[in-house]
Order: C-alpha cells, then sequence, then structure tokens
C-alpha cells in the first residue's frame, strides 16, 4: 500500500537525481512502484505532486522575533535553506517554467506564495504593518533571481541589503503617507 508521502518522496528524489526534465508520471510511477492510473487520481499531472512536495516544506522560526527586522531576516535565511535544498530548487523551477501554461502549476507557485506571506506577516504580526504582495516580492526576488537565475548561493550581504531595503521602504511609505512615526521604529529602522 502506498501512501501520498512515498510517492513525494520519490517524486523529491527523481527531481535530486535527474531534475525537472525527469519528473515525468512513467518515471515517478516506475519509481514509487505504483501504476501511472495511480497517479492520476490525486494529481492532474506532474507539476501537482511537485507542487505538494514544495508546499510540504514548513517554515521555521527558532523563536519569536522580537523586531521587524528580525523577522525579516529569519525568514529570508529560511528561505536560502529551501532554495539550497537539492529538490526544491529544481521543483520550484519545473513549476516557475510551468505555470503561463499549467494550471496546476500556477496554482502550486500562487498556494507557495499566499502561504508563505500569511505566515511571514503572522510573525510581524504587531511588528509594522503586514507586507503586501508587491514588498513580498521585493523581500523575496533578490534571493529567489540569485539561486534560481544567476545559479549562485545567496550571501548573508544579500540578505541584509535585501533587509534594509525593505526597512527603508517602509520608512519612506511612513513619511510619504503621513502616518505616525511609530511605524518608522517597528520597521526597525533607528
Amino acid at each position: 500500500m502506498w501512501t501520498q508521502k512515498h510517492v513525494l518522496d520519490h517524486a523529491r528524489q527523481l527531481l535530486i537525481e535527474q531534475g525537472p526534465a525527469g519528473m515525468t508520471f512513467s518515471a515517478l510511477a516506475a519509481r514509487a512502484e505504483v501504476a501511472r492510473q495511480t497517479l492520476y487520481r490525486y494529481w492532474d499531472g506532474p507539476e501537482a505532486p511537485v507542487g505538494d512536495l514544495v508546499r510540504r516544506r514548513d517554515l521555521t522560526l527558532t523563536e519569536t522575533p522580537r523586531e521587524a527586522r528580525e523577522a525579516l531576516r529569519s525568514y529570508l535565511v529560511d528561505l536560502r535553506e529551501t532554495l539550497a535544498d537539492p529538490a526544491i530548487a529544481p521543483a520550484i523551477g519545473m513549476l516557475m517554467a510551468g505555470a503561463e501554461h499549467n494550471g496546476a502549476a500556477a496554482r502550486a507557485l500562487q498556494d507557495v506564495v499566499a502561504v508563505r506571506l500569511a505566515w511571514l506577516n503572522d510573525q510581524l504580526s504587531g511588528l509594522r504593518p503586514p507586507l503586501d504582495e508587491d514588498e513580498f516580492a521585493t523581500l523575496t526576488g533578490p534571493l529567489v533571481y540569485a539561486r534560481l537565475c544567476a545559479r549562485r548561493d545567496i550571501s548573508d550581504h544579500l540578505i541584509d541589503g535585501t533587509v534594509d531595503a525593505i526597512c527603508r521602504s517602509a520608512v519612506r511609505g511612513v513619511v510619504e503617507n503621513g502616518d505616525p512615526a511609530p511605524h518608522a521604529a517597528d520597521a526597525g529602522e533607528p
């Protein structure tokens, strides 16, 4: 008897060993020792279990952040670890490549973004106003670019610079919108 976890574990290994090009239902069925029809009962194509694989990676913080800067930095350190995972990076690349023409890939990416944004905003609650989707893209974009496009490791310098840019942006928003000054301190700026 197989489980979805069993199949996802095999999907992970397939991605590590063969990359996205090797992630077909035929290859996955053979590796997991299940019929292709069984896979189609649960997923509409190979992008769907890959999306499940990405979604099941948990976000973790070692302790509750006391400042927004600390929460943002901790989130980006977790994202760096996620993108360094030998199965997750190709999985995200596969979903990004398929999202334009494949509904399952697009939904999986949207779900991952929504869950991660909600999780981060929960960590930021009481520390600063919640991030909107544009701010979240500004926060995560440099790391996704560095790892998936430039194919380089993500440095502490990149993480710190990205956090600084988000915090400066929050302070600018306070000044431009005429909001009370306490948000500037909440953003982590002196």
